[in-house]
């Protein structure tokens, strides 16, 4: 995360607190809210480029005052697309005089030397990283035997 944010150099997954535009009809649109977050923290339009499953809640941690949901989105991009089109649109919002919500974008392969590596890396995380890591970790194991 930025310095501009509530918790700067923190890793993190692209999240954010729900709104009144998340209300529909007195529900939640939780897939509305990822498909903002998203935008507003990668600058990746979820409405132009194509998610190769469907958004679907994934984990959920709990704990304090806060409930965490952990939605896997899969799109239709390489990680170095990703990083390429945060660079732009992060360059683009600081021509506004705006700060991006990240520094920069990092991404895990989905492996166990991946996740053991952030597991066990010494950087600020937010708190439900490592529980999704160890879970994560978990179902490649399983799914191995």
């Amino acid at each position: 995360m930025n310095e501009g944010t509530a918790n700067p150099d923190r890793i993190q997954l692209v999240a954010g607190g729900l709104d009144k535009n998340d209300i529909e009809e007195g529900h939640i649109n939780i897939h509305k809210n990822i498909i903002r977050e998203i935008q507003e923290e990668l600058g990746i339009n979820l409405t132009k480029i194509m998610c190769l499953s469907p958004l679907s809640p994934w984990l959920i941690k709990r704990g304090g005052q806060s409930l965490v949901l952990i939605n896997r989105v899969t799109i239709d991009l390489t990680s170095q697309e990703v990083k390429e089109i945060h660079k732009h649109y992060k360059n683009e919002l600081y021509s506004k005089g705006e700060l991006p919500e990240f520094k920069r974008v990092e991404t895990i392969p989905f492996n166990s030397r991946g996740l053991n590596r952030l597991l066990l890396s010494d950087y600020c995380k937010a708190d439900y990283i490592n529980p999704l890591c160890i879970y994560l970790l978990k179902q490649l194991k399983e799914n191995k035997t």
